[in-house]
C-alpha cells in the first residue's frame, strides 16, 4: 500500500511537471505567432512600397528627362550670352 501511494504522489508530481512544460511550450508558441504576424505584416509593408516605387519610376525617369533637357537648354543660353 505504502509503494502505491509512492507511486501515485510520483506520478502526480511528473503529470504537474509535464503540466508546466505544456504552459511553457504553449506560451512560446503564442508569442511566435504574435512574432511571425509582426515579421508578416513588415514583409507586407516592404512589398508595398516596392510596388511604390515600381509604379513611381517611369514618371521620375520622365522628370529626369526634362530636366537634363532644360539644362541642355540652359548651357545653351549661358553659352549664347558669353558669345555676345
Amino acid at each position: 500500500m505504502q509503494r502505491t501511494q509512492e507511486f501515485t504522489t510520483e506520478i502526480r508530481a511528473t503529470t504537474a511537471e509535464v503540466n508546466g512544460i505544456n504552459l511553457q511550450i504553449a506560451s512560446a508558441t503564442k508569442q511566435q505567432a504574435v512574432a511571425s504576424g509582426q515579421i508578416n505584416q513588415s514583409v507586407q509593408q516592404v512589398v508595398e512600397q516596392n510596388q511604390d516605387v515600381l509604379r513611381e519610376a517611369p514618371k521620375t525617369r520622365v522628370m529626369v528627362t526634362g530636366i537634363e533637357q532644360m539644362t541642355g537648354l540652359i548651357v545653351e543660353q549661358i553659352a549664347g550670352y558669353k558669345t555676345c
